[in-house]
């Protein structure tokens, strides 16, 4: 998982390995045995590396903000022009996906995540889930269905 979030870069990744390590021993407490321990830890992980992945974003973004300042605010970036209309059109697309993930049960937007996102397979999935894969295979055909649905208007 982290090695794809991070594309394969080897210090961020061992970077984040630490953080959830860390983020591990801080919360073990926490763990309610409401779920498996590997669903908590892999959710702890997915969080530590996404929140590891926001910070380094905010970063390089200031980064490149002193750079086009030091430049005189000349460069790629500076010269990009952004269209209102296509950005406020990516934000309410985003809004409504995220939405209906929220409408999700926390195991079928645990299931489309992992699958659609972190592109695990089924055989992976269903031994995650200690489900077959048959079964597997069939509940993200339905959540999928439920999530057009949700995008679509209908309940």
């Amino acid at each position: 998982m982290l090695s794809a979030m991070f594309r394969g870069n080897v210090p961020d990744i061992q970077d984040a390995e630490q953080e959830v390590f860390a983020a591990l021993y801080a919360s073990i407490g926490r763990f309610r045995f409401d779920s498996s321990l590997a669903t908590f830890v892999y959710r702890l992980s997915r969080n530590t590396a996404i929140d590891s992945l926001r910070q380094k974003t905010r970063e390089r973004r200031r980064i490149l903000a002193v750079g086009r300042a030091a430049a005189g605010g000349h460069g790629p970036a500076a010269d990009r022009v952004v269209d209102p209309d296509e950005e406020l059109a990516r934000g309410e697309r985003r809004r409504r996906v995220g939405d209906a993930l929220g409408r999700l049960s926390a195991d079928e937007r645990l299931l489309v995540l992992m699958k659609d996102c972190e592109d695990m397979g089924c055989a992976e999935i269903a031994a995650f889930f200690r489900l077959p894969e048959g079964t597997v295979k069939s509940r993200l055909h339905r959540t999928r269905e439920k999530l057009a649905r949700f995008l679509g208007g209908e309940n």
